[in-house]
């Protein structure tokens, strides 16, 4: 057997030319990306919103603070560092660990920075050229332009995650992963020669992965990696292929010492990763498996009417507000939930009508993996938490930023040629305004978000907190709380969207702190909270989780007694007070207790913060034990 050749017949001068201006096309769209989307690239990554943004800084400054390397990567999971005093895992985090990584470095070197906006300027640039120049070989860079722009920068429903949901709009290792798993399989269909290199290059690619968040993220490259797997296993029971194979392997035996350096630097890679990412992974989920929860979609599933799919980006019927919630009685997480915008699929369709019938079956498997994505729901339907890496896939839509990634398959593979040049005009006209329409939409929405920047008073007041005698400090009102709802009903966060970020000030003054909010909460974990009775101290103005805004109710004396001896027991430096959540007159009553305030800023969210240093005297009056079990109401004494 010949193999047939495995590039598309181009003129080079053509391809050539194509290749500069798909260059300076992604370089003019990174630098309108940052500018509109990131913005900020002196400051931290946070976000005047009540939202959990400040968590995937706070997780990545755990782990510098608690990995170690001897003689493998290893995190300490259990203490006090938060939920103080009792202690907790931090195991519940979504862990994405190349960020984790990256954030550690740069912190142990220069503290707190804007590490994490341009490690996701970076991730996005990178995925960007890693496409274009992966499809401008295989296929030519006319093509490739349009696919490399479509998966990065006009990938909306990625965008939109952007900095809510941090870790969700880090998909370069994944999105490079699943193009191999395409083109390795249009080889295969086709027949073509599928080098050694070209397999430990997806090896390769797969480790790197790992690094990417652990629940979703890196799922969706060993989803596609399964199905298109299982997929030429199916094919290979054919006996043309067998042949093609065995021929495919006697080549790999005479080649083996071609680029001998390339392949050994893809294996050394490889190794890398495996060393950074699998001791921490296995760790992970051998300290997961030993939680039970009755109900693993507790606290919602946000399940996604399939009509959402041809929902557009228009500026009057924008997917990012997922509109018709009401009348589809679904639940869409937000941001476009499984939107991909009508540029997208109208580009995936046009190219899959006018691809040939061997092309087409290229599509089978990611045709599954869609349709099981779609029409999944965690309690009614589980198409897909029988995959390992998928038990606990509560978030169907997150699904929506592979969809683009498709399209582009479907693209690459029409044969435009079999179009008139008329209808052809029209096709792309049609097109090119959908697309603008659709840029405009989205990228008016990023660029209206504004820029958060910190007073000048919040590192003086960081810094001054962080100087003080105690090891932990004690935010009023605090949130102990799961993205899965364990805490709410408990009363342990009962403003979430105004103090749900306050733990993550940790990372400026390195005192202890006593809330969280973790991805996920097993009820074991906030069970010393409870019992203390922490729940029935605090009253907000609403009851719906989401929509309360501040504390409204006066300290009973039974009460007071209660925090008064916490404060006293346990070894903190001062109190964070956050006088905008709390009522005026209870304000007044915490500077007549314990004095007045010698600090104040504003931070993100929870707007004004006053610190109260503890009293001298009574640091005298720390009993760390006694602390732990002081429980409401009670004598206290």
């Amino acid at each position: 057997m010949e193999f047939r050749i495995s590039r598309l017949t181009i003129n080079t001068s053509s391809n050539n030319f194509s290749k500069y201006i798909g260059l300076f096309l992604i370089l003019i769209f990174q630098v309108l990306f940052c500018s509109i989307d990131i913005k900020n690239f002196s400051e931290p990554l946070t976000e005047n919103a009540g939202t959990d943004v400040e968590q995937w800084e706070n997780m990545s400054y755990y782990v510098a603070e608690h990995i170690s390397f001897k003689p493998y990567p290893k995190l300490q999971l259990t203490n006090n560092d938060y939920f103080y005093p009792y202690g907790s895992t931090h195991i519940f985090q979504g862990w994405f660990l190349e960020g984790n990584y990256v954030y550690a470095f740069f912190y142990k070197l220069y503290g707190n920075g804007p590490w994490l906006n341009y490690y996701y300027a970076l991730s996005v640039l990178f995925a960007a050229l890693s496409i274009f120049f992966l499809v401008g070989y295989f296929w030519n860079y006319q093509r490739a332009t349009i696919v490399a722009l479509l998966v990065t920068y006009l990938n909306f429903h990625a965008i939109n995650r952007y900095p809510h949901h941090f870790a969700y709009c880090i998909i370069h290792w994944t999105t490079i992963s699943i193009f191999l798993d395409f083109i390795i399989l249009r080889k295969f269909i086709h027949k073509e020669f599928i080098s050694l290199r070209l397999i430990l290059f997806k090896v390769m690619i797969m480790t790197l992965a790992l690094g990417l968040d652990l629940s979703y993220i890196l799922g969706f490259a060993l989803s596609s990696f399964f199905f298109s797997g299982i997929y030429i296993l199916i094919l290979c029971l054919i006996k043309s292929n067998q042949t093609y194979i065995k021929e495919n392997l006697s080549v790999w035996v005479k080649t083996t010492k071609l680029k001998l350096g390339l392949n050994f630097l893809m294996i050394a890679t490889t190794l890398l990763a495996l060393w950074l990412y699998i001791p921490i992974i296995l760790q992970v989920f051998k300290t997961i498996r030993t939680f039970h929860f009755d109900n693993p979609f507790e606290g919602g599933h946000a399940w996604n009417f399939p009509l959402r799919l041809i929902f557009p980006y228009f500026p009057f019927f924008n997917a990012t507000n997922n509109p018709l919630q009401e009348s589809l009685h679904d639940m869409p997480e937000g941001m476009g939930a499984m939107s991909p915008g009508l540029f997208c699929l109208v580009i995936g369709l046009l190219g899959f009508i006018y691809s040939k019938k061997i092309d087409k079956r290229i599509m089978i498997p990611f045709g599954i993996f869609s349709i099981l994505s779609i029409f999944n729901h965690p309690i009614h339907l589980k198409t897909l938490q029988w995959l390992p890496w998928c038990m606990l896939y509560r978030i169907p839509s997150r699904f929506t930023m592979l969809l683009p990634i498709f399209c582009s398959f479907m693209f690459l593979m029409g044969d435009y040629k079999k179009i008139s040049q008329r209808s052809f005009r029209v096709i792309i006209t049609t097109i090119g305004i959908i697309g603008l329409l659709e840029v405009y939409t989205v990228f008016k929405v990023r660029y209206d978000r504004p820029a958060y920047h910190y007073a000048e008073s919040f590192k003086p007041y960081m810094k001054f907190v962080s100087q003080q005698k105690g090891e932990a400090v004690l935010d009023w009102p605090f949130c102990a709380v799961g993205g899965n709802g364990i805490g709410n009903e408990e009363g342990l966060c009962p403003i979430y969207n105004k103090s749900s970020s306050v733990h993550t000030f940790k990372r400026f003054h390195h005192k202890k702190v006593m809330g969280h909010y973790y991805g996920r909460l097993h009820p074991s974990l906030i069970k010393p909270f409870v019992d203390a009775g922490w729940g029935q101290l605090p009253i907000a103005d609403s009851k719906v989780w989401n929509l309360s805004t501040r504390l409204v109710n006066q300290f009973t004396p039974q009460q007071w007694e209660f925090f008064t001896e916490f404060f006293k027991s346990n070894d903190f430096s001062g109190i964070n007070l956050y006088i905008d959540l709390i009522p005026k007159s209870e304000q007044a009553e915490f500077y007549r207790r314990f004095g007045k305030p010698v600090r104040q800023t504003i931070v993100p969210i929870a707007g004004n913060v006053v610190f109260i240093p503890k009293p001298k005297q009574w640091f005298s009056e720390v009993n760390l034990k006694k602390g732990k079990e002081i429980k409401f109401p009670c004598g206290c004494k």
